[in-house]
Parts: structure tokens; sequence; C-alpha cells
């Protein structure tokens, strides 16, 4: 005599179709769990393929465009270089009009980007601002520093240097929502 329990899986060639799907579904549920409870730095799906690195970032990088638009336009589609995690704005505009004439944007590690280099000073050409700003994070640097305000100097809240969780808690809450919904219907 068949077990009723494992009979509707083994004897109807749709409900068994279904069973192998739920045993797929289980095994990549249990696989992400498994990797977040563990503590791992990157769960599963955390970077895509393209990503050289953990914590890579990109920047709109440009190099004396006459204006933000322009800048952002026709910036470098690239992650910085590993240990990088600020992003650089220089913006020359004239002071009284506020007009742009020339944007740099670039990946910048400490030593260029500190509470120090930022804000905005007068050079020596009649009525010319430059204006700096640095920021952490990928593409942190869309829009240009035009006055105080903005030409200041962001940063991430860091992790703490103990074990971090880096996933959200659907990450963790979905496989055991997927297992306990997959075990009901079995």
């Amino acid at each position: 005599m068949k077990n009723p329990k494992t009979s509707n899986c083994l004897n109807w060639s749709t409900m068994g179709q279904l069973c192998q799907e739920n045993i797929i579904i289980i095994l990549l549920s249990l696989s992400l769990a498994i990797n977040c409870v563990r503590g791992s730095s990157d769960p599963i799906f955390a970077y895509g393929n393209a990503t050289p690195f953990p914590d890579a970032i990109k920047c709109y990088t440009c190099e004396d465009k006459s204006n933000n638009q322009e800048c952002n336009r026709k910036a470098y589609d690239l992650f910085c270089a590993e240990g990088t995690k600020y992003c650089y704005t220089r913006h020359h505009l004239d002071h009284e009009t506020g007009e742009s004439f020339k944007v740099t944007k670039k990946c910048a590690i400490k030593d260029i980007c500190s509470p120090h280099v930022v804000g905005c000073t007068m050079t020596g050409v009649e009525n010319t601002k430059v204006c700096i700003s640095c920021c952490e994070g990928s593409l942190c640097n869309i829009d240009v520093p035009v006055n105080e305000s903005t030409a200041i100097f962001t940063m991430i809240t860091p992790y703490n240097s103990g074990m971090r969780y880096t996933g959200n808690l659907y990450l963790i809450l979905l496989p055991l929502l997927i297992i306990a919904y997959v075990f009901r219907i079995l």
C-alpha cells in the first residue's frame, strides 16, 4: 500500500513536475539562507557578474567638460580602482551668473577627497570660482557643486568591524516562507 502523502507526487505526471520544481526552489532557498546565516559578506546575487571586486563603485568621470550635462552624457561607465571609495567633482563657474565652463569628475582615494579639500574658492581669474565636492558611494557625483551648501564631503555610515549583515531581511525570510509554502502543498 502506498503512502497517501507521497502518492500525489508520484502518480500524476503534472504533480510530479510540480514536485521537481518545488525541490529546486527548496534547494536554492536553502543555499541562500545558509549563505546569509553563515555571515558571508556577499550574499548570493549581491553583485553582478561584471563587478570586479566587493564594494566596487562607479563615478561619473570626465575631464574639463563645458558643463555637467556634457560630463554626465560622455562619462565613462567603468568601475573605479580597488580601494577607491570616493567620487570627486571640481566645478569652475562664473561667480555672478552661475554659468559653468569647466567640469571635472573622477574616482578618488582618501588623500584626494577629504573634508579639507571641499568647498568653494575664488580663483585669480575675474568672477571665477571653483567648487569641489566629494562623496562616498557609486555614482554619487551626478550633480556639480555650485555653492558652499553643495560643495561638501558626503560619507556613508561605515560598517562595523565585526560580523556584518549585508543583505536585507527578506533574503532570510523569503526562503523560509517558500519552504513553509512548499511543505504545506505536499
